[in-house]
């Protein structure tokens, strides 16, 4: 391993050395992240999963530097153009971009003007403009040649100057200096193309006139101005000074200003800037910033969906689901605790009463098969079915069933995919949508890993950013959420075996294949052995996230790896007892002395973990089902008032605020500044979705549709900071002496003497007498001094002591000026000059 990489990717995640050494070598072992994360913590040094999946995010990138590395390498020596100096410069860069800059000059490329004037025997003039000696310029007479193209000096100078611009453009040092200038001083810059239609162009309205630094410019607008100028209404690149761009390319260029060629090689190098660097570089760092902007959105995303795949399952429990469409008509599904269909209703569209026919269908299967909830699709006429139902249960007539809104967009996904058609191949659409929801309430992980992950949830960036890159990321995304919970091998469906840690889709489906063929369910963990292409790798990345009940080994329906059997039946002879016994009883696992089984394999945190795994079965990490509780007079928009607190539950989470349902037919908006007293961060922080709330109603719009809430003004507000007491300079703490009431502490304005007779000095210390304000002449206009003439009448600016030059670094500033002299008899010192006493 390279001992460089390894100290900077510690160093950036603030670990040990050894602890990414290991973890590294686990990684390149296949080891996963979520196995690492929870059955390795000795090796890591207790790194928790967002530490691990960054290293192992950055070992990747790692990896394809060196890669990279490696193709240059070659590549330069099977030029024969490799040296030990250059060799070393290439392992040493730390990006990719460094390596390019290095492989620039040797990189294979069509012909150009400078090859062309090469061709025509130019490089020695060429050389001589570079070369800065200060001796006598060569004469460009001496290149003139017909035969050559080159009929008199000027042409002879332009093609030595090009072949100067592109050795300047391809050299690594330049092109590092001036990104390094693209990036901290560049700005993002975006008008209106010309010709655009208003109608287009009124909805990037905010993006028309944009100037914002590189620096500082956020993700989100970085991808509406791709989006506009992918669409035509937008033109956008990145700018920067020519002049400071220009200067520290002299920097880098210009050895010698007493040189002869001097002119000559300022416009090459201004040739190499506009024709080469500059478009070059503005590019790369535009592709840089979308890049970035790119993994910003991918992590909102993730955020989004695992909050989807994480919402509080309803359970094994019987239920019947309803969606209603004014234009399809309506379906019902009663399924049993394991989502298995039992019966099926349909209503044709164009029903006058389509609302209270499917309430009351859904009544009846209820009452039919034991239902413990009605799950209701989330569109127009779904929810006006939900509030029926509502009502309905106000009435005590749905049995106690909790009434549950399902956003219908996934299902809708799930009705036309594969899955479905696996599943239910001569069912209509709707029945499946109606399935999906019943599904998606008993168990929402289960039952969103049959869509195509990029389809969960609603986002303003899922069709801004690439969607392969995308798809990547919300796999571990659902695959660690699959890993916290577990999957139940014997009823896991193989799209849901398939984002289990060390199991893939092929090891998913022979997974599913070898239990159908012995009869549906499988007796150990340790049987997966026999399934085709599980390897012993394969076994231990995924036996830990898997559960079997009522198999013969109690152990294989908790969390505890196989590979850890061995100790806990130890446990239990020390015990004297059996592992059944071990699992049931608290009492005995707290006799257990982890002393005793620490060995170099097994350390202190492993036997820890082991206990808590024994301890709770099958733990679950999501948050326990509690229905929806809505308020009991709330059906419509207009039961709604303001100021009225009402509870509701978090549905979607924006950039801008939070959507709450609050029972009626739209969501309200919690805008981000409503979200809670005092600094607020990203809202994905503050809040999640599926979580229960209670705001209050700060504005209603019927005729729009539009809800606006305040989760802030539902909670109480903090308590003010204590005022910190004097302290003594060196003493004790001095309380203020007791006052009265401002009026009291102070005279009446009528009461005070007149400012112009209060008492002031004689003299300035000087012995001569200080003017009076009535002495002094009256100002032309009669009218106080403004802040900036008051400035230059007492002194010049202070110069920036940062550099100790008078200026600061990196930007202009004013020219140092000389210390003030002691004043000496008979002068004193007025503003910024001095006059005579």
């Amino acid at each position: 391993m390279n001992e460089h990489v390894l100290a900077e990717i510690a160093s950036e995640l603030r670990l040990g050395v050894p602890a990414v050494e290991r973890t590294v070598a686990l990684l390149d072992a296949g080891a996963t992240v979520p196995f690492i994360a929870r059955f390795r913590a000795e090796q890591t040094g207790g790194m928790n999963r967002e530490a691990l999946a960054r290293l192992a995010e950055l070992w990747r990138r790692q990896r394809d530097i060196a890669a990279r590395k490696d193709v240059v390498i070659q590549s330069i020596d099977e030029q024969q153009a490799l040296t030990d100096a250059l060799r070393e410069k290439i392992l040493a860069a730390r990006s990719r971009h460094e390596i390019d800059d290095l492989f620039l000059p040797y990189k294979p490329r069509p012909a150009t003007r400078a090859t062309k004037a090469a061709e025509q025997g130019l490089e020695p003039l060429a050389d001589a403009i570079l070369a800065q000696t200060g001796d006598a310029a060569p004469s460009a007479a001496d290149f003139v040649s017909a035969e050559k193209e080159l009929p008199g000096e000027d042409a002879v100078w332009d093609g030595a100057r090009t072949i100067c611009a592109e050795r300047i453009a391809m050299n690594a040092e330049v092109r590092g200096a001036l990104r390094k200038l693209v990036r901290e001083k560049g700005t993002v810059v975006a008008r209106l193309a010309a010709g655009v239609d208003e109608s287009r162009a009124s909805r990037s309205k905010e993006l028309h006139e944009l100037f914002e630094p590189v620096g500082t410019i956020p993700a989100h607008r970085v991808l509406a101005v791709r989006r506009a100028a992918k669409e035509g209404i937008l033109e956008a690149h990145i700018a920067i000074d020519r002049e400071e761009a220009l200067a520290v390319l002299r920097g880098k260029v210009v050895k010698n200003i007493d040189s002869p060629l001097l002119d000559h090689l300022e416009t090459a190098l201004e040739d190499a800037f506009d024709r080469s660097l500059l478009p070059t570089l503005t590019q790369e760092a535009w592709n840089d910033l979308r890049d970035w902007a790119e993994e910003e959105a991918f992590d909102l995303i993730g955020k989004l969906v695992r909050h989807q795949l994480m919402v509080a399952p309803f359970g094994p429990h019987a239920a019947v689901a309803v969606t209603a469409d004014d234009t399809k008509g309506a379906y019902l599904a009663a399924l049993d605790g394991e989502g298995r269909l039992l019966e099926s209703r349909s209503i044709e569209p164009g029903a006058a009463d389509l609302v209270a026919q499917a309430a009351a269908g859904a009544v009846e299967l209820g009452a039919a098969h034991g239902a413990k909830a009605f799950a209701a699709g989330k569109s127009a006429a779904g929810r006006q079915v939900e509030i029926f139902l509502r009502r309905l249960a106000a009435e005590d007539r749905v049995g106690g069933a909790a009434i549950v809104p399902v956003p219908e967009s996934e299902a809708a996904v799930y009705s036309i995919g594969p899955a479905a058609r696996e599943e239910f191949p001569d069912a209509e659409p709707g029945l499946r949508m109606a399935i999906s929801i019943g599904r998606r309430l008993q168990d929402p992980l289960v039952e969103l890993t049959k869509i195509d992950p990029r389809s969960i949830g609603s986002s303003p960036y899922h069709h801004d950013v690439d969607r392969t890159g995308l798809l990547e990321h919300l796999e571990r995304v659902v695959t660690e959420c699959v890993s916290a919970v577990g999957a139940d091998v014997n009823r896991a469906g193989r799209r849901h075996l398939a984002y289990v840690p060390g199991i893939g889709p092929q090891i998913a489906w022979n997974v599913v294949k070898f239990r159908d063929d012995n009869g549906g369910t499988l007796r150990t963990l340790s049987a997966l052995h026999q399934v085709k292409r599980v390897s012993d790798v394969a076994f231990q990345q995924c036996a830990g996230f898997l559960r079997l009940k009522g198999g013969e080994n109690p152990l294989d329906d908790t969390g505890v790896h196989p590979e850890r059997y061995a100790l806990v039946e130890k446990m239990a002879v020390d015990l004297e007892t059996d592992v059944a016994g071990l699992l049931g009883d608290a009492a005995l696992r707290a006799r257990v002395e982890m002393s005793r089984y620490i060995d170099e394999n097994v350390g202190e945190p492993t036997i820890r973990a082991v206990l808590e795994e024994l301890a709770r079965p099958w733990p679950d990490p999501r948050p326990p089902f509690a229905p929806p509780d809505f308020h009991p007079e709330v059906f419509a928009i207009g039961d709604l008032k303001k100021g009225m607190r009402v509870p509701g539950i978090v549905t979607n989470i924006m950039d801008y605020g939070a959507f709450v349902d609050v029972g009626v037919e739209s969501d309200g908006l919690v805008h981000i500044s409503q979200l809670a007293h005092g600094r607020i961060g990203p809202p994905y922080d503050r809040v999640r979705i599926g979580q229960r709330v209670e705001v209050i109603v700060t504005e209603v719009d019927g005729k729009r549709a539009r809800i606006s809430l305040s989760l802030k003004a539902a909670q109480p507000a903090p308590a003010p900071r204590p005022r910190r007491e004097p302290r003594a300079k060196d003493g004790p703490i001095r309380k203020p002496p007791e006052q009265g009431p401002r009026e009291e502490r102070r005279p009446p304005r009528d009461a005070r003497p007149p400012r112009r007779d209060r008492e002031r000095p004689a003299h300035d210390g000087n012995g001569k007498r200080e003017p009076r304000r009535d002495d002094r002449p009256p100002r032309r206009d009669n009218r106080p001094p403004r802040r900036e003439e008051r400035r230059s009448a007492s002194r010049p600016p202070r110069p920036d002591k940062r550099d100790g030059q008078g200026q600061g670094r990196g930007r202009s500033g004013p020219e140092p000026f000389p210390p003030l002299r002691r004043a000496e008899d008979g002068e004193r010192r007025v503003g910024d000059g001095r006059r005579k006493g």
